[in-house]
């Protein structure tokens, strides 16, 4: 082989410099002597900036084409590395600069040359895993993780395809047992598979309450789960030998996150549970005295801690802390001590596993997109390993196989015509559609989207029946719109590096300002000449008003509001069933709704005198209460379910836009490691 021919492993891929061909297990193809050379020119330069025009002149040489020829190039490139434009694996785009390979490229011949290398080099090498080396560490050992998981990921097959969603498994430490729940429309299923016999073990079924979070005991004879339902929710132990169910103690189940985890050994549990504050918070249960102890204690009355887990050595407890948009991933020692953030990127995270004492792998939503990745502790360091729609991932105990829920969601935008009865489909794509907000007039309406891999805002008008992208912003995921009474702006919340805050957009100029507002905040509204939002940390209410004088509010731990006139709000709280009426001018609060549970947070919205919300028992569907006379009735059967403000009311009170989660499919995959 020539001094120059070289082989590279890329991620899934092998890529031969000297003939072109790129090949996985599942593709061979021999790339055009132009792509080829594109792309050994971004991997000899990996991590770096290749300019447009150094391209252009390596590639070229004494041609003379336009930049178009370029893009053409990457973008073919790309097709055939199967990767993505707006949420790169392999090639990312400089805009107006040129282009970088930020894939990792593993050069095969020279690793094979390694290998061959003096035993005086091995001994080196095993010298400095000995001392913990970090030279060593982050040069080759952190690449080698990330390739063979990478490479596991890409070839994880589907053992796990039933009707419905399958969700939250866990595989049981010696690998021939899987744990897992059903969701189908029916109610839910608790499931234990012998995955060797294929075979089930145990199925129950709960017609009228959620399970969640099933957990394999260290021994493997156990078997932990939550129950919530009318009763409460509970936690319960299966005696896997002999199937023998006991109730052990009381539980919080509000998202979609795990809430349990064995300790360090099969005679405690972590549980997440309601704190004095109203919060939720981490136990630490003793099974056989049944004590129970905080573990965790959130300073911020918005946040709560759940999806717990134990490092393996059995030292220190890993968990999510934030709020329904935003989770970052913390870590204390189980004997005491302050909780330290592992993850600052502002990102939304439902699960982690460890690897080891060292690693987490975590899902996360930070490039946009739901991925798995794998996390560094002690460097603090993220890095991505693919796995679109991955979740609950969980290892056996000799970490040879991998397991993880793969979900792909679609929301889609309705209307319902309050005047004739009927319903129709206005928005929809195989993506999330959510968050739709009327203009004053009804002539249009705003909703998000992330159809192009990250949130922005898109319009929709009635009179032509066409939509457009309003608002976007780079690196930035943008929702909730609500419109200015005369709909010559919007008020957007915008989620990125720099936090969360509060946008007005100019529809006619197209140019957006960030509201001068203190403190990071959402959810922003106008009510009459003022603008309110929501800060974070203590979720309380602020006003801006037209000179830009800024008001705090004595009103803690709310989750959603809106304005029904310049000084009377409606209100609901993170921790506290019911809808309020809060008067800025008293501070008083009042009672409007009890009956609306605190997780129905983002089905309701305000028109006109009328606040209407969903009903979930009893009667359920839409209804609407007049706040001036308390009178009640219903609107429709037609009812929202997604994540985010999901219903929006003409003036006229004739349309009502509903977003619904029309499409939800899950799997479980294994990866063999």
């Amino acid at each position: 082989m020539a001094k120059s021919e070289k082989i590279y492993q890329l991620g899934a891929w092998i890529f031969e410099t000297h003939t072109g061909v790129l090949k996985s297990k599942h593709t061979h193809q021999r790339l055009p002597l132009l792509k080829a050379n594109l792309l050994k020119l971004l991997i000899e330069h990996q991590g770096k900036l290749v300019s447009r025009e150094q391209i252009i002149e390596v590639l070229w040489k004494d041609k003379i084409v336009n930049e178009e020829a370029l893009s053409r190039t990457v973008a073919e490139l790309r097709k055939a590395l199967q990767d993505s434009a707006t949420q790169p694996v392999y090639i990312k785009t400089i805009p107006k600069k040129g282009y970088q390979f930020i894939g990792t490229a593993i050069d095969l011949v020279q690793q094979k040359k390694k290998r061959l290398g003096s035993y005086m080099k091995y001994a080196l090498l095993f010298v400095m895993l000995l001392t913990g080396s970090l030279l060593f560490k982050y040069q080759y050992w952190d690449k080698y993780q990330i390739r063979q998981l990478v490479t596991a990921l890409n070839s994880a097959t589907r053992i796990i395809a039933y009707q419905g969603m399958e969700g939250q498994p866990h595989i049981s430490p010696d690998g021939t047992k899987l744990a897992y729940r059903i969701s189908n429309g029916q109610g839910y299923l608790l499931r234990v598979e012998d995955v060797l016999q294929q075979s089930v073990m145990i199925e129950e079924i709960y017609p009228d309450a959620i399970v969640s979070s099933p957990q394999f005991s260290a021994s493997g004879k156990k078997l932990l789960f939550a129950v919530s339902g009318g009763d409460g929710c509970s936690v319960f132990i299966n005696d896997l030998m002999g199937q023998q169910t006991r109730r052990v103690t009381s539980c919080l189940l509000n998202n979609e996150s795990g809430i349990l985890s064995w300790g360090s050994n099969d005679a405690s549990i972590i549980v997440s549970d309601v704190a004095a504050t109203g919060q939720s918070v981490l136990w630490q249960l003793e099974l056989s005295t049944g004590v129970r102890q905080q573990l965790t204690f959130p300073e911020a009355i918005s946040d709560f801690d759940i999806s717990p887990a134990i490092s393996p050595n059995g030292q220190y407890l890993s968990f999510s802390r934030g709020t329904q948009t935003q989770r970052n991933l913390y870590i204390q020692a189980l004997d005491g001590g302050e909780a330290l953030e592992l993850t600052q990127d502002r990102h939304y995270s439902v699960s982690h596993t460890w690897l080891d004492d060292q690693y987490i792998i975590y899902d996360s939503d930070r490039s946009g997109e739901r991925q798995l990745w794998l996390l560094d502790v002690n460097a603090r360091q993220s890095h991505v390993l693919g796995a679109y729609g991955a979740q609950f991932p969980s290892f056996d105990r000799e970490r040879q196989y991998l397991v993880f829920q793969q979900a792909h969601y679609e929301a889609n935008i309705w209307m319902f015509d309050a005047t004739t009865g009927e319903s129709q489909l206005l928005i929809n794509s195989t993506r999330y559609d959510n968050n739709p907000s009327f203009n004053e007039v009804g002539s249009k309406f705003a909703f998000s989207s992330n159809r192009n891999s990250i949130g922005v805002i898109w319009e929709y008008d009635f009179t032509t029946g066409q939509e457009r992208q309003l608002f976007a912003m780079e690196n930035s995921k943008i929702t909730r719109p609500t419109w200015s009474a005369d709909g010559s702006k919007v008020l957007v919340s915008v989620n990125n590096a720099e936090g969360f805050w509060s946008y007005e957009f100019d529809v006619e100029s197209a140019l957006a300002r960030r509201l001068e507002m203190p403190v990071e905040n959402s959810l922003a509204v106008y009510a009459g000449e003022n603008i309110y939002a929501l800060t974070h940390g203590d979720s309380s209410i602020i006003r801006m008003d037209t000179q830009g004088q800024i008001s705090y509010f004595n009103v803690r731990g709310v989750s959603r509001f809106l304005p029904l006139t310049e000084t009377l709000l409606v209100i609901m709280k993170n921790h506290q069933d019911g809808m309020y009426l809060f008067d800025v001018q008293t501070g008083q609060e009042s009672m409007l709704v009890a009956d609306v549970r605190n997780q129905w947070f983002n089905f309701w919205t305000v028109s006109g005198d009328f606040v209407y919300f969903t009903q979930y028992t009893d009667d359920p569907g839409i209804w609407r209460i007049n706040y001036l006379t308390s009178e009640r009735e219903k609107v429709t059967e037609m009812m929202p379910f997604s994540v985010g403000p999901a219903i929006s009311v003409s003036s006229d009170h004739s349309k009502i836009l509903i977003t619904r989660t029309d499409r939800a499919e899950s799997d479980v995959f294994r990866a063999k490691l």
